[in-house]
Protein backbone atom coordinates (compact mmCIF):
# COMPACT_ATOMS: atom_id res chain seq x y z
CA UNK A 1 0.00 0.00 0.00
CA UNK A 2 1.42 3.66 -0.84
CA UNK A 3 1.45 6.36 1.03
CA UNK A 4 -0.97 8.24 -1.14
CA UNK A 5 -3.83 5.59 -0.45
CA UNK A 6 -3.62 6.12 2.96
CA UNK A 7 -5.26 9.15 3.26
CA UNK A 8 -8.74 9.95 3.30
CA UNK A 9 -9.45 11.46 -0.19
CA UNK A 10 -10.53 15.30 0.30
CA UNK A 11 -13.41 15.14 -1.87
CA UNK A 12 -16.05 12.79 -1.07
CA UNK A 13 -19.49 12.76 -1.11
CA UNK A 14 -21.41 13.98 1.11
CA UNK A 15 -18.00 15.58 2.29
CA UNK A 16 -16.24 14.49 5.53
CA UNK A 17 -15.74 17.40 7.76
CA UNK A 18 -13.17 17.06 10.56
CA UNK A 19 -13.39 18.39 14.13
CA UNK A 20 -10.21 18.31 15.76
CA UNK A 21 -10.15 19.33 19.21
CA UNK A 22 -7.02 19.99 21.85
CA UNK A 23 -6.48 17.85 24.92
CA UNK A 24 -8.90 19.28 27.77
CA UNK A 25 -10.84 20.68 24.92
CA UNK A 26 -14.51 20.20 24.99
CA UNK A 27 -16.77 19.07 21.64
CA UNK A 28 -19.96 19.21 22.60
CA UNK A 29 -21.44 16.09 20.96
CA UNK A 30 -19.39 13.97 21.99
CA UNK A 31 -20.02 15.29 25.64
CA UNK A 32 -23.84 15.08 24.88
CA UNK A 33 -23.04 11.19 23.63
CA UNK A 34 -21.24 10.48 26.61
CA UNK A 35 -24.20 12.05 28.89
CA UNK A 36 -26.76 9.52 27.03
CA UNK A 37 -24.43 6.34 27.86
CA UNK A 38 -24.71 7.78 31.51
CA UNK A 39 -27.86 7.92 32.29
CA UNK A 40 -28.99 4.49 30.17
CA UNK A 41 -26.02 2.96 32.33
CA UNK A 42 -27.57 4.62 35.73
CA UNK A 43 -31.38 3.65 34.71
CA UNK A 44 -29.85 0.46 33.78
CA UNK A 45 -28.24 -0.15 37.14
CA UNK A 46 -31.25 1.44 39.11
CA UNK A 47 -33.46 -1.13 37.37
CA UNK A 48 -31.28 -4.14 38.51
CA UNK A 49 -32.11 -5.56 42.13
CA UNK A 50 -28.45 -6.00 42.83
CA UNK A 51 -26.72 -3.22 45.18
CA UNK A 52 -23.06 -4.26 44.24
CA UNK A 53 -21.91 -5.57 40.72
CA UNK A 54 -19.00 -7.22 40.03
CA UNK A 55 -16.74 -6.19 37.50
CA UNK A 56 -18.03 -8.91 34.76
CA UNK A 57 -21.69 -7.35 35.12
CA UNK A 58 -20.53 -3.76 34.81
CA UNK A 59 -18.46 -4.32 32.05
CA UNK A 60 -21.36 -6.11 30.08
CA UNK A 61 -24.01 -3.38 31.26
CA UNK A 62 -22.38 -0.95 29.58
CA UNK A 63 -21.68 -2.59 26.56
CA UNK A 64 -24.99 -3.62 26.02
CA UNK A 65 -26.48 0.09 26.79
CA UNK A 66 -24.46 1.41 24.28
CA UNK A 67 -25.32 -0.91 21.27
CA UNK A 68 -28.81 -0.39 22.42
CA UNK A 69 -28.81 2.78 21.18
CA UNK A 70 -28.20 1.76 17.65
CA UNK A 71 -31.37 -0.18 17.91
CA UNK A 72 -33.63 2.55 17.01
CA UNK A 73 -33.41 5.39 14.44
CA UNK A 74 -31.59 8.71 15.36
CA UNK A 75 -33.54 11.62 15.79
CA UNK A 76 -31.50 14.08 13.27
CA UNK A 77 -29.67 10.95 12.28
CA UNK A 78 -28.77 9.52 8.96
CA UNK A 79 -32.25 8.29 8.35
CA UNK A 80 -35.65 8.71 10.04
CA UNK A 81 -36.72 5.09 8.60
CA UNK A 82 -33.42 2.92 9.52
CA UNK A 83 -31.42 2.20 12.55
CA UNK A 84 -27.97 2.44 12.66
CA UNK A 85 -28.02 -0.95 13.31
CA UNK A 86 -29.89 -1.65 10.07
CA UNK A 87 -27.16 0.81 8.02
CA UNK A 88 -24.48 -0.30 9.22
CA UNK A 89 -24.68 -3.97 9.58
CA UNK A 90 -27.79 -4.92 7.73
CA UNK A 91 -29.40 -6.41 10.91
CA UNK A 92 -33.05 -6.09 11.32
CA UNK A 93 -33.91 -6.28 15.48
CA UNK A 94 -34.84 -9.84 16.20
CA UNK A 95 -37.35 -9.88 19.00
CA UNK A 96 -36.71 -13.18 20.46
CA UNK A 97 -32.95 -12.84 20.05
CA UNK A 98 -32.58 -9.07 20.89
CA UNK A 99 -35.53 -8.13 23.80
CA UNK A 100 -36.65 -11.47 25.08
CA UNK A 101 -34.46 -11.34 28.21
CA UNK A 102 -33.39 -8.45 29.98
CA UNK A 103 -29.99 -8.09 31.56
CA UNK A 104 -29.72 -8.94 34.90
CA UNK A 105 -32.68 -11.38 34.15
CA UNK A 106 -31.88 -14.71 36.60
CA UNK A 107 -32.14 -17.58 34.19
CA UNK A 108 -31.74 -21.45 34.12
CA UNK A 109 -29.03 -22.57 31.22
CA UNK A 110 -30.07 -25.77 30.04
CA UNK A 111 -27.18 -28.19 30.02
CA UNK A 112 -27.12 -31.22 28.48
CA UNK A 113 -24.36 -33.49 30.36
CA UNK A 114 -23.87 -36.51 28.05
CA UNK A 115 -24.63 -39.28 30.90
CA UNK A 116 -28.47 -38.25 31.49
CA UNK A 117 -29.04 -40.91 34.23
CA UNK A 118 -27.12 -39.49 36.90
CA UNK A 119 -27.83 -37.27 39.64
CA UNK A 120 -26.02 -34.64 37.73
CA UNK A 121 -27.77 -31.06 37.36
CA UNK A 122 -28.98 -30.49 34.00
CA UNK A 123 -29.36 -26.53 34.02
CA UNK A 124 -26.80 -24.13 36.01
CA UNK A 125 -27.97 -20.70 37.52
CA UNK A 126 -26.95 -17.86 35.46
CA UNK A 127 -27.37 -14.29 35.28
CA UNK A 128 -28.66 -13.58 31.58
CA UNK A 129 -25.80 -10.64 30.10
CA UNK A 130 -26.72 -10.20 25.90
CA UNK A 131 -27.53 -12.48 23.01
CA UNK A 132 -25.04 -13.79 20.75
CA UNK A 133 -24.04 -11.82 17.99
CA UNK A 134 -23.49 -14.78 15.73
CA UNK A 135 -26.38 -16.18 13.06
CA UNK A 136 -26.32 -19.43 15.20
CA UNK A 137 -27.77 -17.23 17.91
CA UNK A 138 -26.98 -18.29 21.54
CA UNK A 139 -27.27 -15.88 24.87
CA UNK A 140 -24.15 -14.92 27.26
CA UNK A 141 -24.73 -15.37 30.76
CA UNK A 142 -22.84 -15.46 33.75
CA UNK A 143 -22.41 -18.64 35.25
CA UNK A 144 -23.04 -18.04 39.06
CA UNK A 145 -21.36 -21.01 40.56
CA UNK A 146 -18.07 -20.63 38.54
CA UNK A 147 -18.47 -17.01 38.27
CA UNK A 148 -17.51 -17.34 34.42
CA UNK A 149 -19.45 -15.94 31.30
CA UNK A 150 -20.45 -18.87 29.22
CA UNK A 151 -22.72 -19.59 26.30
CA UNK A 152 -25.85 -21.43 25.88
CA UNK A 153 -28.55 -21.71 23.52
CA UNK A 154 -31.14 -23.15 25.54
CA UNK A 155 -32.10 -20.82 28.50
CA UNK A 156 -35.11 -19.98 30.96
CA UNK A 157 -36.35 -17.34 32.28
CA UNK A 158 -37.02 -17.87 36.46
CA UNK A 159 -38.54 -15.52 39.26
CA UNK A 160 -35.34 -14.20 40.99
CA UNK A 161 -35.28 -14.88 44.79
CA UNK A 162 -33.04 -13.22 47.53
CA UNK A 163 -31.13 -16.09 47.33
CA UNK A 164 -29.80 -15.21 43.72
CA UNK A 165 -29.51 -11.69 44.65
CA UNK A 166 -27.24 -12.26 48.04
CA UNK A 167 -24.56 -14.88 45.58
CA UNK A 168 -24.33 -11.98 43.00
CA UNK A 169 -23.39 -9.73 46.05
CA UNK A 170 -20.86 -11.99 47.51
CA UNK A 171 -19.28 -12.68 44.03
CA UNK A 172 -18.75 -8.63 44.00
CA UNK A 173 -17.31 -8.40 47.23
CA UNK A 174 -14.87 -11.13 46.84
CA UNK A 175 -13.65 -9.54 43.99
CA UNK A 176 -13.70 -6.55 45.01
CA UNK A 177 -11.79 -7.70 48.14
CA UNK A 178 -8.98 -8.89 45.77
CA UNK A 179 -8.74 -5.79 44.27
CA UNK A 180 -7.66 -4.35 47.77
Amino acid sequence: MSFEQCWIPTIQSPPIHMNYSNPQQHVPEAERNNGVIKERVCTCYHCLPYVHLSITLTKYMVIECTKKLNYFPVHNGVSKYYSPQMIFHQKNINFDKNCKYVFGEYVQAHDEPTNSNTNEACSLDCIYLRPVSSSQGGHELWNLTTNSVLIHHRITSIPITQGVINMVHMLANQIKFLLE
